[in-house]
């Protein structure tokens, strides 16, 4: 039988669509105050300000240049979840005279000044996170702080110059020079540091000319390399302060090696000179040298040749239209151990006359004469035995008929065997 589908009453409509209409609107509220949370959020978070490093200072301790900056994190990033924050500093270098940027997380740095300069910084605050619904970082308003310079003392009565030289590894002399206006009579005084000292010291020897302090010397364990050196020259005149200098260097770009001692050279037998030498005098390590060998032909005043090495020996070619070569070697610390260095003083000269026989002669500063006229034998200084000479000098000549046999053929032997390829490959035509 089949199932008859009941209508409702017409009265019963309107309660079942309020319910359904209820029923809708409850839905559409509830959407409705979730996408406000959702924008209020968003508000929220967009919202957020990122305010500069708080108690920016600048302190000078007393290291001649070495300063700390110190900032605190602005208040209203203290309670703040879901962020990362760090700071990005720059400061203007005066010794190099550009601005240097640096990223910390830290709240303090140090750094190096001139202090006859102002000490220029600026510090923002970087923030970064889910909480600021951003790729990248948002940042604040710049910091700033001002370190005055010192500029107190008699006008015009700073030091012209200060050269330090670290002398063959073992001392350092830091000569200063005086500007023509300053006064006649004054005293001098150099105070130094660096990272291994609690505090700035004075110079322990001063170096005088005519009563009047030029220059300090100072001595190991007071030297330390790798690191800033800081110095300051001040002093009075006449019971006035003299203007202060300031310098920064670092000790192992200012070595001098020693010069050159018991050059020695002797003729082989393939029309070549062999030259050797010993290491300088001081600290320097054996790794950190550099040679040059300057050869000049014809007597001191003829064409002269420099050549760079790092061995101490240098084999040099014997002259064909000269009658003689004189050589010497100075030295100076490889780009490996230092940025920069000063060159040693030259050794002594030795001159090297080729006679008919191959015969040499050591004449100093020109060939050397007796009183007949006849050229007296070099006399050189043994530095080695003669069996470990010998023994050097023949795997020198192996070593160089080697190299000459398997590399250097000459062009002509290129040309025949070229040749021989042609009429090889003709003759299988």
């Amino acid at each position: 039988m089949e199932k008859i589908r009941r209508i409702p009453e017409p009265e019963l409509l309107p309660s079942l669509m309020g319910v359904t209409g209820r029923m809708q609107c409850e839905t559409q509220w509830k959407l409705m105050v979730s996408l406000l949370e959702f924008c209020c959020c968003l508000v929220l978070v967009n919202t957020v300000t990122v305010d500069p490093p708080a108690e920016l200072k600048i302190l000078d301790p007393g290291y001649l240049g070495h300063l700390y900056i110190n900032w605190t994190l602005p208040a209203s990033l203290q309670n703040l979840n879901n962020c990362s924050v760090r700071f990005q500093l720059e400061y203007f270098d005066t010794y190099e005279n550009r601005w240097r940027v640096v990223r910390t997380r830290e709240q303090s740095y140090s750094a190096h000044f001139s202090l006859e300069k102002d000490a220029c910084v600026h510090v923002e605050t970087l923030v970064s996170g889910s909480c600021v619904n951003s790729s990248g970082e948002l940042h604040s308003a710049s910091a700033e702080a001002v370190l005055p310079a010192r500029l107190g003392g008699l006008h015009g009565s700073k030091i012209d110059h200060l050269q330090c030289v670290f002398h063959n590894g073992e001392f350092m002399d830091c000569i200063w020079t005086k500007n023509n206006i300053k006064p006649l009579r004054c005293c001098y005084h150099l105070y130094y540091w660096h990272r291994g000292m609690p505090q700035a010291q004075e110079c322990p020897e001063y170096l005088e000319s005519h009563g009047e302090r030029i220059g300090c010397r100072l001595y190991q364990p007071a030297l330390l390399q790798f690191a800033e050196f800081n110095i300051c020259v001040n002093g009075s005149a006449s019971g006035l302060p003299l203007q202060a200098a300031y310098f920064s260097l670092q000790v192992q770009n200012q070595v001098k090696p020693a010069a050159v001692k018991a050059l020695r050279a002797e003729a082989t037998e393939d029309s070549q000179f062999l030259l050797e030498w010993m290491l300088p005098e001081g600290g320097i390590p054996q790794i950190c040298l550099e040679f040059e060998v300057e050869s000049v032909l014809g007597g001191t005043e003829g064409p002269k040749e420099r050549n760079m090495t790092r061995l101490q020996s240098f084999v040099v070619s014997r002259p064909r239209l000269c009658t003689s070569v004189c050589l010497r070697v100075r030295s100076r610390v490889h780009k490996f151990c230092a940025d920069r260095s000063f060159w040693s003083e030259w050794s002594h000269t030795i001159c090297l006359p080729v006679g008919a026989t191959g015969s040499l002669d050591h004449c100093g500063g020109g060939v050397s004469r007796s009183s007949g006229g006849a050229k007296r034998r070099s006399e050189f200084t043994t530095v080695r035995g003669n069996e470990r000479r010998r023994g050097f000098v023949s795997r020198l000549r192996f070593l160089r008929r080697w190299v000459t046999e398997n590399f250097f053929t000459p062009r002509c032997c290129f040309a025949l065997a070229a040749e021989e390829a042609e009429d090889a490959r003709r003759g299988r035509r």
